[in-house]
């Protein structure tokens, strides 16, 4: 099982690399690492808030694209959102990590949905 996590690791990696500016992709690599620390702290599951942490800004990219592409995948964008769009990228990412990642986990979803900067 560890080899199948190093390995879905290592293409989410290689995957935000390619889509991620040099700073935005070595930011989700601290929050992946600072996730998990905390979660081994709190006894939360430390794979889950290391993905989480992971993918959390996977979606962080072309925010002249946001509105589009919330709407392209259905999500629902509330006035606030259409006013201040980079909000959208949690959903983004939320609906990328189902969509590109199979991420199904409703806590490692909300995790990445929530948060707003």
């Amino acid at each position: 099982m560890k080899d199948t996590l190093t390995n879905r690791y290592q293409r989410i990696k290689e995957d935000l690399k390619a889509h991620l500016t040099r700073d935005r992709y070595h930011h989700s690599l601290g929050v992946a690492y600072t996730a998990a620390c905390l979660a081994m702290r709190y006894g939360a599951d430390v794979e889950k808030a290391y993905l989480a942490g992971l993918l959390h800004d996977a979606a962080k990219y072309d925010s002249a694209t946001y509105l589009s592409r919330a709407e392209e995948a259905g999500l629902t964008v509330t006035k606030i959102e259409r006013e201040s769009p980079g909000l959208l990228h949690g959903k983004l990412g939320a609906e990328l990590a189902k969509r590109e990642y199979g991420v199904s986990d409703p806590e490692i979803l909300s995790a990445i949905e929530q948060h707003k900067v």
